[in-house]
């Protein structure tokens, strides 16, 4: 799944503010990106909708990139899902906008119950010439992220002047979470820390 590939409802959101979240999510891959310890969060605000994705390097969450392949691996990747799944531990706005997450979206290939066993091939091949090309495989394969997509509902969007990002303590392997967000009223970017973790519209 690339950073791009999330599509707001057109019912939800005017042309224009469609048009401007996809530059910011183009714009993050096109810059390369995959950093072990930075992760992506892209904001969009619209009436009373919020819709927010978070991208996550699968190193950063669960400690490893390659597929699950013991038991400790599996139950990492699903304690990793159900603390992005429960997106009231991860983000917190500001009272008074009183928003709630409605629906949760989480994709990763770390998921996929059939990839725990590729590593495993070719064991008896000479160790040199089997690491050289485990090697050569590696380069060309795509690093495992988690990409998660919330849709949440705000009573009052006038009075959301903030989120909190307690994400970090829920994965502190992350060093850096590169927002971006965009409003009818504008757009804007900052980077959060574990020492900086409040995002101020």
């Amino acid at each position: 799944m690339k950073y791009g590939r999330l599509r707001i409802v057109a019912i939800l959101f005017g042309s224009t503010l469609v048009w401007s979240f996809n530059s910011l999510t183009t714009a993050v891959a096109e810059e390369g990106a995959h950093q072990h310890g930075v992760s992506h969060l892209n904001i969009a605000i619209e009436g009373n909708h919020l819709e927010m994705e978070l991208i996550v390097p699968g190193s950063d969450a669960v400690g490893f990139e390659h597929s699950p392949s013991t038991t400790e691996d599996r139950k990492a990747v699903q304690a990793a899902a159900k603390n992005f799944k429960d997106g009231m531990q991860l983000f917190v706005f500001s009272a008074a906008a009183n928003c709630r997450f409605e629906h949760t979206k989480l994709q990763s290939s770390l998921l996929d119950k059939h990839s725990g066993h590729k590593h495993h091939a070719h064991k008896k091949h000479d160790h040199a010439k089997h690491s050289s090309r485990q090697d050569k495989k590696a380069s060309k394969e795509p690093h495992a992220e988690f990409h998660v997509h919330y849709h949440i509902e705000c009573a009052n969007p006038g009075k959301l002047t903030y989120i909190d990002a307690r994400f970090f303590k829920s994965f502190p392997s992350a060093q850096k979470l590169v927002t971006r967000w965009v409003t009818a009223r504008g757009q804007g970017a900052a980077t959060l820390t574990p020492a900086k973790t409040r995002l101020t519209f």
